[in-house]
């Protein structure tokens, strides 16, 4: 009788477990907010498509440009393990959607820069902004997924990276005609703001 006692009780904490790790829809609504949040990201650190006609507007030679292009980079490398730490530090419910409003201002900075100095001071706060996003994000997939299923989000955030940048390329090579490199990059930065919206509204703990 114990035995079948204790074999009941093996069978019902496992049954438990199982619930508690079965994927609800607020997962699946998580990912699509950090899909949003890296697309968005890409949509504000590409720049390489408008590189010849900022250098034009600017008199800017092909050196000070590298080092503006170069500037998204110094500031990215500086803060990935600092961004680690606020993310653990203070959770991503507050520290993504505080991000992404600060690399949505970058991109404003950058749309109103007057000079070479200000365009690589700007893309060196875009770059500190963003370098905190990989973190978070894989510290989101851990809260709410479980291990069998992180390879799949994995991809699916690394898609959204890439489909970021080709969107990127082509509304960049599609809006500068029209307005300019100042209200071409303007027209990115609502994007990371309505992300970092999105996801303070949905996220609250993570499922266990």
């Amino acid at each position: 009788m114990e035995t079948e006692k204790l074999n009941d009780t093996s069978s019902m904490k496992r049954h438990e477990t199982r619930a508690l790790e079965s994927p609800t829809k607020v997962r699946y609504l998580v990912l699509l907010a950090l899909a949003l949040a890296v697309a968005s990201a890409y949509l504000t650190r590409v720049m390489s498509a408008a590189s010849t006609t900022i250098q034009r507007e600017f008199g800017l030679s092909n050196e000070e440009m590298g080092y503006i292009l170069s500037g998204f980079f110094f500031g990215y490398i500086w803060f990935q393990l600092p961004g680690g730490w606020i993310a653990n530090r203070f959770g991503t419910r507050m520290v993504l959607p505080a991000l992404s409003i600060l690399w949505s201002v970058s991109a404003i900075w950058i749309s109103v820069a007057r000079s070479g100095i200000e365009l690589r001071s700007a893309r060196i706060a875009l770059g500190l902004a963003q370098a905190g996003l990989v973190p978070c994000c894989v510290k989101v997939l851990a809260d709410w997924f479980p291990v069998e299923r992180r390879g799949v989000t994995s991809a699916v955030l690394a898609c959204s990276m890439q489909g970021g940048a080709v969107l990127a390329s082509g509304l960049t090579a599609n809006l500068l005609p029209l307005f300019g490199v100042a209200w071409g990059v303007s027209c990115l930065f609502g994007c990371g703001y309505c992300m970092g919206a999105y996801f303070l509204s949905l996220v609250s703990e993570p499922a266990r």
